[in-house]
C-alpha cells in the first residue's frame, strides 16, 4: 500500500473499462476531489482507522477510490496517481475503486490527463447483487431442504456501517454498528466461516 514500491510493466486500464468485479487493476488516475475523512473500525482487533473517499478518473470517466489512513495524507487533490494490482468492490451498491493490502500506488510528477470525465461517474450507478439464504421449508412437504436465490437492492434506508474485514482486510458494510464485542466479517468471508448444513 506504499507510494514507494516498485511497479511492473502491466497493461494499464482507462477508468471506463473497470466493472463491478474488476481485480488487479493497473491505472493511471487524477484525484478531483476528497471527502471528509472518518473513523470506523477495523475486524478483530477492533482498532479505529481513517477513511475517506476521493473522486478520481481520466478522460474516459471517474470513480471513488477508498483511501485508508495514512494513505489520505498522501494523495491530495489534483495529484495524479498511478494505481498497481488495485481493485473494484460494491460498497452499498457502488463501486468503489481500492488500492488493497495487495496494491500499492505511486504519485506522477507529470500527468497526461488534462481534463477528467466527471459525466461517466462509476460510482453513480447502482448494482444490485444476489444473496443466497436458507429456505426454511421443512423435509417431508414435498420438498427437500434447499437454498433459494434473492436478489437485494442496497438502495433502502437501512443504516450499514463501514468496517474491515477480520479475515481478508478489505472494506465491507454490515448492518450493524462494529463494537470490540464480536470480530466483522465481510460476505464472502462470513460465508467461508459458516458451518454447512446437511
Amino acid at each position: 500500500m506504499s507510494d514507494k514500491e516498485p511497479f511492473e510493466s502491466k497493461e494499464l486500464v482507462k477508468v471506463e473499462k473497470l466493472t463491478s468485479n474488476s481485480k488487479e487493476v493497473n491505472t493511471i488516475v487524477k484525484v478531483i476531489s476528497k471527502s471528509e475523512a472518518r473513523n470506523v473500525t477495523s475486524g478483530d482487533r477492533f482498532e479505529s482507522h481513517r477513511v475517506c473517499d476521493a473522486l478520481v478518473g481520466d478522460e474516459t470517466g471517474s470513480i471513488y477510490l477508498t483511501l485508508w489512513d495514512d494513505n489520505i495524507d498522501k494523495i491530495n487533490e489534483e495529484a495524479t496517481l498511478r494505481l498497481n494490482n488495485g481493485y473494484v468492490n460494491l460498497v452499498r451498491g457502488n463501486m468503489r475503486l481500492n488500492i488493497g493490502r495487495y496494491g500499492s500506488f505511486q504519485l506522477l510528477e507529470e500527468s497526461s490527463i488534462t481534463e477528467v470525465n466527471t459525466e461517466n461517474n462509476l460510482s453513480d450507478k447502482r448494482y444490485d447483487q444476489e444473496r443466497r439464504y436458507q429456505s426454511y421449508r421443512q423435509p417431508g412437504y414435498g420438498e427437500g431442504r434447499g437454498y433459494q436465490r434473492r436478489r437485494v437492492s442496497y438502495g433502502g434506508s437501512r443504516e450499514m456501517h463501514q468496517a474491515i474485514c477480520a479475515d481478508c482486510g478489505k472494506e465491507c458494510d454490515v448492518p450493524f454498528k462494529p463494537t470490540q464485542s464480536r470480530p466483522v466479517y465481510c460476505r464472502d468471508c462470513f460465508a467461508k466461516r459458516r458451518r454447512p448444513r446437511y
